[in-house]
């Protein structure tokens, strides 16, 4: 790897950092997965760096060609992402499911009172007017 490509690499890994801390401070990113990303980004300005650490893992664990290993390692974890993002999904369609649920219940619920003659509190309506 040249000097220029190396230098282009690790300015790319610290704007890509930057970035993350700015996302991390508008709250557009949560902290356990900002530190994920900054733990990337470190990883490829150390690779830049420090190249020949690439040559020597790839060396240990039998791998000819080092780039390879290096495509190998960012596949395997944007699949772990991919696959834990995919977890966090699940559990957002469940407790959005369960909401959903509930809130029909509660509404149907409130129409029967009304039906048999209950009304809203002043206090309780205002706030129900605020909902909808």
């Amino acid at each position: 790897m040249n000097d220029v490509l190396r230098l282009t690499v690790f300015c790319l890994g610290f704007i890509f950092a930057l970035t993350n801390g700015y996302l991390l401070i508008k709250r557009k990113l949560t902290e356990r997965f900002s530190i994920l990303w900054l733990f990337i980004f470190v990883l490829i300005m150390l690779i830049s760096i420090f190249p020949t650490v690439l040559n020597q893992v790839a060396y240990l664990l039998g791998v000819t060609y080092p780039p390879s290993l290096l495509y190998l390692m960012a596949i395997l974890g944007m699949l772990s992402i991919m696959i834990y993002q995919s977890i966090q999904l699940t559990v957002l369609d469940q407790k959005v499911r369960t909401m959903s649920q509930t809130l029909a219940i509660m509404e149907n619920e409130l129409t029967a009172l009304r039906h048999q003659g209950w009304e809203l509190r002043p206090e309780t309506a205002a706030t129900e007017e605020g909902v909808q």
